[in-house]
């Protein structure tokens, strides 16, 4: 009796134990992933660029003074991007005026073959008025892209010749100089990237 006890006690111990693992598996690669985020994150170097936007061209110097947050994306993207977009969105119309007013939104591309300059603007504006969108050559995509450590790979949806773009969505932010600061990850909730931006906003200590 004792034996079978003990044996129905180790079958559950067990079984716990599985279930811990199963539970503590997506924290683990969470923290992975997470960590491979920074690492890349540290390898981007930004910089300034010029684009197009349906106005003419537009250069990230041209915002010196304001903090700019910067999302690569495209407008035939089906989910990523306009939940992404519309966080950024809601988070400026969150914050106050005169913060918003310090804060440049921009959209690049990275999919120039169907984004021009007039589709790029009516996509942005959808999701907040100051947000520009950018597009370029393939060429001055993939440089800006390099150089924020951002790499996107065309992969084909139908036989039809129609395809998807697989891209990281992290929202880079750059400083009133035009330095990279930090990029925030996809996921990051509304309050996180807020604080970011506010973060971004304070003046820095001499």
């Amino acid at each position: 009796m004792f034996q079978l006890l003990l044996r129905s006690f180790s079958m559950v111990a067990l079984a716990a134990v599985a279930l811990l693992s199963i539970i503590a598996m997506p924290t683990a690669q969470a923290h992975s992933g997470h960590h491979a985020h920074e690492l890349a994150a540290k390898k981007a170097k930004g910089g300034d660029f010029t684009l197009t936007a349906s106005t003419g061209p537009v250069a990230l110097s041209d915002f010196r003074g304001k903090v700019v947050a910067i999302y690569f994306g495209y407008s035939h993207c089906a989910d990523v991007c306009p939940l992404d977009l519309g966080k950024l969105g809601r988070v400026l119309k969150s914050m106050k005026p005169e913060e918003v007013a310090q804060i440049q939104p921009i959209f690049i591309t990275v999919d120039p073959a169907r984004d021009d300059a007039k589709q790029m603007a009516s996509y942005s504006e959808s999701f907040h008025p100051k947000l520009i969108g950018l597009t370029g050559s393939e060429a001055e995509i993939k440089a800006v892209a390099t150089a924020y450590g951002v790499n996107y790979e065309k992969r084909p949806s139908n036989a039809a010749g129609g395809y998807d773009i697989d891209h990281p969505s992290d929202i880079f932010l750059v400083g009133r100089n035009g330095e990279l600061l930090r990029s925030l990850p996809q996921g990051s909730s509304l309050s996180r990237i807020t604080a970011a931006l506010r973060k971004a906003l304070k003046p820095t200590k001499t």
